[in-house]
Order: structure tokens, then C-alpha cells, then sequence
């Protein structure tokens, strides 16, 4: 079946729907049928043939019906679109301005979203959710070769759900992207991806997800503003470059980072939101860093690197707590121009190959304020507490923390500070109550870390994950 370049009246899509040109659903809806092939065949050129939605928001004096894409595929009768090998990718594309809903279930999604330059995917679909009906639901589909998912919300109550999708070989280095003012909930929950979740509106969940590749990140933009969450899931960035990659990095200081495991990058959380909560942030060894050329032109060989820094990027006011900051990294909390923050009760364990717990380098405008209390500090090759800070300085209010293993200082730079008022000090980590048998290269930590395949094959979840890390170092 080869659809018209114009439907005005609802259509019901069956067997094989062959698209050699741009195709416009108006104000109707087209219900595909399970088992249905949609083939995208006709694009030579830049850009392949587009499945587009389009209607105005008022036909006259009254409002027209948006434009539906329904795809209801079963799990024993996926519906497939696709395009074909030798053709120009073609895409799904909502029109802006228009009110539209797409709703795929079971469906995989193959060879979508043209390359329209080097380092410039188009999405697989892309929508403008506007009216207060719009959706975008995408459950149980998959995503092969295939460029992102993109929705600008407009709409004050358009929302979304991408629930339990798997985005494979992703090309271009984000999966599912939201943007937009609208102010609908949008929930992002239990995906399987290569690529990054990319967050620039507000009311959004993000939950559960499971990101492993050298792209694996979850990124909240600044434009986000408030009612952002960011819980539950596990995120390998998997790069093995010294190139500025991360695991998660949250511009919107209100968004919440709580329960998830981050591993990864040059930095593993590279900005950090007022609220981080009962994380797992694990550095990355062995990346490779590029020296450049000598003065002759000549490229002077790479040399080995690890992560830069666990967190960095503190918001003013935020709250660290019940963390745990482990593995390979220069410095476990890099703090630069911050008026002021608190972290309590976290764990940090330099597994021997970490320098420094938290380094103070910058403050901004006034001598910043910082609690630092309840923690414990674990095998750092360094001192680990080091104020490397210039201009007014920090203010630094340290107790109650315990430090595991260090015969020398545990403070630099610190004036009239050696120890907290109640700080203690234990000779290895066995020592402590509950003891602890982590650190580099013991059976526990390997096992913890070697889950990958686990997780993206369904055998293990995020939360399993982070169980295990909390049940390793004695946290409830």
C-alpha cells in the first residue's frame, strides 16, 4: 500500500505501507494495525521522504482535531518502521504549531532521522506537543540506527511518557531529547540506551533508566528550572578518552540527583544540583589523554589519565549527603567559585588511587561557608582535605568525621584547623562498625562494577545496583 500525500480522513494501515514521498496526515488519525511494515523508501537526496503531522490550532472560528499516529503493535506482532537500506533515512516529524498525538506500542523503529552533516543527526521523530490533549507515549518500543527522539513541549499541559524503551547504536550522542516551557509531566522511566537523556523543561522524571556507552549521560539544562528528579538509574559513560564526557550534569540548581549510580568520564557529575542525595559516583583509570604536537608539528604520544573530578561544579546551598564518592579520580569533590554548601555522612574511598577527597581552588565573592561533618575518608594517596583557595577563602566546619589509614595530616591549608573538634582516626577500614571490605580490586567491588550486561539485558536493575554498593559499605 502506498498512502497519498494528503490524508484528511482517518485511515486504518495494515501489511506494508511503502512511503516514496512526503506524506501529511491533516486533522486525522492513521491507526496502524500490529504487524504492519512502514518502509521509507524513496529518499536519494539529503533528506528522506517524512511522515508528517500537521493541523492549525483553529480552522476557522473553531479548533480542529489534532493529527494522531497511533502504532499499536503486541510483543508477538511488532509493528516495524523502518527505511530501506540503499534510501535516505526518512522521520516522523510533528509540524510546529500543530496539535497532534503519537502513541506507539511495540514498535521498532529502524534506520530513522537523516545525516545532515558530519556531526549532525536529524531526529527519528520529533514532535511540538501545544494543546492540553497532546501526548507523546512510546512504550516497550525499540530504536535501531536510528537519530534521537525530540519534543519541544508548548503547551502548559502537554506531557509525555517513554517508558521502557531500548535505543540501540544511537546515531549522534543523544537519545531522547525534551525541551520547551510546557509545564505537563513528562516521565522518562526504565529505557535502555547508548546515548544520552537530554532534559530542558520542567516537571520532568527521569527514573530508572539504564545508559551505557562512550555518550552515556543524563543532562538537565539549565532552562529546566524547578520540579526536575533525576532518581534511580545507572549511567556508565564508557569513554576512554580525557575529553570533557560525564555521567551526569544538572545546570538547574533545584533538580534533584537522588539514588542513582554514575560512573565515568573526565568528570562523573560535572555540575552538581543543590540536592545530591544517596548517589554511587565512581571515577574512571586509564583514560587517554592527548598531549598535542611539539613545537616540529610532530604528535607527542598520549599518555594515561583518570576522572578529574567525582562532582565539581557545586551549586550555593546544596546539600551532599549519604554518598558514596569512590575509585580513581585527581580529586573526588573539585570546589570552585561556591558561596556556600554542606555535605554530610558520605563515604569516600580513594581505593589507593585517588589523590584527594575535597579540594577547595576558587571562591567567588566572600569566604565560603562550608559544613563538612559526619564523613568518612578512606585510602587517599594524598592529604585528602586540602584548601587550595584564593581571595577570601573558606570557612570550614568540620566534625565529626573519620579517617581511615592516613599516619600524616588529614587537613592542608585550613589555618588553625588540624583536626575537627571530634574527628577520629582508625588504622583500616576493617576497623570500622559495620566493617567495610571494599576498595580497588577486591571480589565485592568487582562485582559491583562488572554489571553492564547484566543491567542492559534486564537480568539486574538500578536499584539491585545501587543496593549492592550501599550494602557493601555498610549503608542502609
Amino acid at each position: 500500500m502506498r498512502p497519498p500525500r494528503f490524508i484528511h480522513a482517518d485511515a486504518v494501515w495494515s501489511g506494508t505501507v511503502v512511503i516514496e514521498h512526503d506524506v501529511e496526515i491533516l486533522s486525522a488519525e492513521v491507526r496502524v494495525e500490529p504487524g504492519t511494515t512502514i518502509r521509507f523508501s524513496g529518499g536519494r537526496g539529503a533528506k528522506g521522504p517524512v511522515l508528517r503531522l500537521s493541523s492549525s490550532l483553529f480552522a476557522g472560528s473553531e479548533r480542529s482535531r489534532p493529527s494522531r499516529l497511533v502504532l499499536n503493535g503486541t510483543p508477538d506482532r511488532p509493528i516495524v518502521v523502518e527505511s530501506a537500506e540503499a534510501a535516505t533515512p526518512g522521520a516522523i516529524v510533528a509540524a510546529p504549531g500543530t496539535t497532534t498525538v503519537v502513541n506507539a506500542r511495540h514498535v521498532i523503529f529502524r534506520r530513522l532521522g537523516p545525516q545532515m552533516g558530519e556531526h549532525t543527526v536529524e531526529p527519528a521523530l520529533s514532535v511540538h506537543p501545544i494543546a492540553p490533549e497532546d501526548d507523546l507515549w512510546l512504550t516497550d518500543c525499540r530504536f535501531e540506527d536510528c537519530g534521537s527522539v525530540r519534543a519541544e513541549f508548548v503547551g502548559a499541559d502537554a506531557g509525555c511518557e517513554i517508558v521502557r524503551c531500548t535505543f540501540a547504536r544511537t546515531r549522534g550522542p543523544v537519545a531522547i531529547r525534551l525541551m520547551g516551557l510546557g509545564t505537563g509531566i513528562k516521565v522518562v522511566q526504565g529505557n535502555v540506551a547508548d546515548a544520552a537523556i537530554e532534559v530542558a523543561c520542567p516537571q520532568t522524571v527521569i527514573g530508572g533508566n539504564v545508559l551505557v556507552g562512550e555518550m552515556a549521560s543524563i543532562v538537565v539544562r539549565k532552562q529546566a528550572g524547578a520540579a526536575v528528579t533525576v532518581a534511580g538509574n545507572y549511567v556508565h559513560c564508557k569513554t576512554d578518552k580525557d575529553i570533557g564526557r560525564y555521567a551526569a550534569k544538572c545546570e538547574a540548581p533545584d533538580a534533584r540527583l537522588m539514588d542513582n549510580v554514575l560512573a565515568g568520564g573526565t568528570y562523573v557529575i560535572e555540575t552538581t544540583p543543590r540536592t545530591a542525595q544517596r548517589n554511587v559516583v565512581i571515577g574512571a583509570g586509564h583514560l587517554e589523554a592527548e598531549l598535542g604536537v611539539d613545537k616540529d608539528g610532530k604528535r607527542l604520544p598520549a599518555i594515561s589519565a583518570m576522572t578529574h573530578a567525582l562532582m565539581t561544579n557545586i551549586s550555593p546551598g546544596a546539600v551532599i549527603s549519604d554518598n558514596l564518592l569512590l575509585g580513581p579520580a585527581y580529586v573526588s569533590v573539585s570546589v570552585e567559585q561556591t558561596a556556600g554548601f554542606s555535605m554530610k555522612d558520605n563515604y569516600f574511598d580513594g581505593w589507593g588511587v585517588a589523590r584527594q577527597a575535597v579540594r577547595f581552588e576558587t571562591t567567588a565573592t566572600g569566604p565560603a561557608e562550608v559544613v563538612f561533618t559526619g564523613n568518612t575518608v578512606v585510602d587517599f594517596s594524598q592529604v585528602p582535605i586540602v584548601n587550595e583557595a584564593r581571595g577570601p577563602g573558606v570557612n570550614l566546619q568540620a566534625r565529626g568525621n573519620t579517617f581511615v589509614g592516613f599516619a600524616g595530616p588529614v587537613w592542608k591549608g585550613f589555618a588553625g584547623l588540624r583536626d575537627g573538634a571530634d574527628d577520629r582516626r582508625v588504622a583500616s577500614a576493617a576497623e570500622l562498625n559495620p566493617p567495610v571490605a571494599a576498595g580497588r580490586g577486591s571480589p565485592t567491588t568487582q562485582a559491583a562494577a562488572d554489571v553492564d550486561e547484566l543491567l542492559v539485558t534486564g537480568r539486574k536493575t538500578p536499584a539491585q545496583v545501587h543496593r549492592m554498593w550501599f550494602e557493601m559499605y555498610g549503608k542502609k
